[in-house]
């Protein structure tokens, strides 16, 4: 029977094992009814099997869905909290998203070796975490002192670069 806890343990883990588990269980349950020529009935003393199956497969599936889409209901009045649209960025944000835009547009910041005499660095990490919950930088996880833009946050400061230049 050990065999039988190792396979609902992988069931529980693997969602692609999960779903092809699904889809042909259910396949072998409704296929004869569906498509009699294509499939065979699945054997009396065996159909309680598929039918478990079925519906262990069909409930993990619906639990990992459930759970995905309340993370992103839960996520999305964040996002929009800190979308930069309905929460515009400070004047120091701007500058140094446009900074990064130009200098660092696809590497990393090193905060160390910026000029400090106007801006603390205790000022520029917290304008990093600022920016890293509105979404347009990302703060290295090992290191405090590396920064880069994400995606979003090189489209914005290419936004900032093109009002510029209009100007």
């Amino acid at each position: 029977m050990n065999w039988l806890t190792d396979l609902l343990k992988y069931f529980s883990i693997s969602k692609s094992f999960t779903l092809a588990v699904f889809i042909t269980s259910l396949a072998l349950l409704v296929g004869p009814k569906v498509f009699p020529q294509a499939f065979g009935n699945v054997p009396v003393e065996w159909r309680w099997v598929v039918v478990a199956a079925c519906i262990f497969s069909f409930v993990l599936l619906a639990t990992w869905a459930v759970t995905d889409l309340v993370k992103v209901a839960f996520a999305i009045p964040s996002r929009l909290r800190n979308n930069p649209k309905f929460n515009p960025l400070t004047e120091k944000e701007r500058v140094f998203v446009h900074f990064l835009g130009l200098n660092y547009p696809n590497d990393a910041c090193n905060i160390d070796r910026l000029d400090h005499s106007n801006t603390s660095k205790l000022e520029f990490l917290h304008l990093c975490d600022s920016l890293q919950q509105k979404g347009l930088v990302l703060v290295n996880t090992h290191s405090d002192n590396l920064v880069s833009l994400t995606k979003s946050g090189r489209d914005y400061a290419m936004e900032i670069i093109r009002q510029q230049q209009k100007t």
